[in-house]
């Protein structure tokens, strides 16, 4: 029987990281769940370490995919996964025992939710969850929403673990894999959803929990973010507004390359074909959540 459950993590030289993630996910989840661990170009030697781990775990798949990117590794992830739920997860999580169930519970007693994550706890901080995330203002930098709530629905589940129906995610075209190697792919996820007329819900009865570094293992280039930040600005949103958030977007070094590049690269082709299929627009949205106003 297929496992009802796969998680998709994928990685890029997060040494001893990523195999504690492995470990815990396959000793603290239930049996019918398996694990596709897509290796993102690592050359830090944990793929050696996956692989002996993967011969004696049959419930673990290894897939040496290249430099693909953190949007695209998730949907090749997708791909070979078996389960009729995706469990994406950051290769620098903890998954305590029992994490699961709730958000398997929520998906069940809301059929409209495409999305349900847990609350996303410190590692350094234990204390410290967060619930989900918002915007604040127009620079769309995402922000958590304080733990103390009875979770519910959220403008954003972040990264570190969405939890996912199969049938959503193909409806929703996956990850935008228009998207440069960093930056923003939770995010732009997001709104797919929502305006796909799914809702996310965050369940505070599960709390995975997330290792915060001040540094990646690898180069984050500065010109990728705001291009991929700009580039979510105009698959979504709508004039006026669309000249709102893409101004502050503006002062930021490497914009003007940026904005070249969404001009000729195919980016408002696709908005085109987004706005054509959503079944809600981004005022729908910022309305729902009290955003941008």
């Amino acid at each position: 029987m297929d496992p009802l459950v796969t998680a998709v993590v994928p990685t890029r030289d997060e040494g001893r990281n990523v195999v504690d993630t492995v470990e815990r996910l396959l000793r603290n989840s239930p049996d019918f769940m398996d694990v596709v661990v897509v290796d993102d170009g690592s050359t830090d030697g944990t793929v050696a370490v996956l692989e002996t781990l993967a011969r004696r775990e049959p419930r673990l798949t290894l897939i040496a995919a290249g430099e693909l990117g953190p949007a695209r590794s998730r949907n090749r992830g997708a791909r070979e996964a078996k389960g009729a739920f995706l469990a994406f997860l950051d290769a620098h999580c903890f998954t305590p025992e029992g994490w699961l169930q709730p958000i398997l519970e929520t998906l069940e007693a809301h059929p409209e939710a495409g999305v349900v994550g847990p609350a996303i706890g410190d590692t350094n901080n234990v204390g410290l969850r967060g619930l989900g995330g918002t915007w604040h203002d127009v620079s769309l930098d995402m922000h958590w929403i304080p733990d103390g709530g009875p979770g519910g629905e959220v403008p954003f589940q972040p990264a570190g673990c969405q939890v996912v129906r199969r049938d959503v995610f193909s409806e929703v075209g996956g990850y935008d894999e228009g998207l440069a190697r960093w930056g923003s792919e939770d995010v732009e996820f997001c709104l797919r959803v929502w305006l796909s007329g799914w809702a996310i819900r965050v369940e505070p009865r599960s709390t995975v929990y997330h290792y915060f570094r001040t540094a990646p293992p690898y180069a984050v280039d500065l010109p990728q973010i705001v291009y991929n930040k700009l580039r979510m600005c105009f698959l979504h949103f709508d004039p006026p507004t669309l000249e709102r958030v893409v101004g502050p977007q503006l002062s930021h070094p490497h914009a003007s390359a940026a904005l070249a590049r969404i001009f000729t690269d195919g980016t408002l082709d696709e908005a085109r074909r987004l706005r054509g299929r959503r079944r809600r627009d981004m005022a729908w949205f910022c309305r729902r959540f009290g955003l941008l106003a």
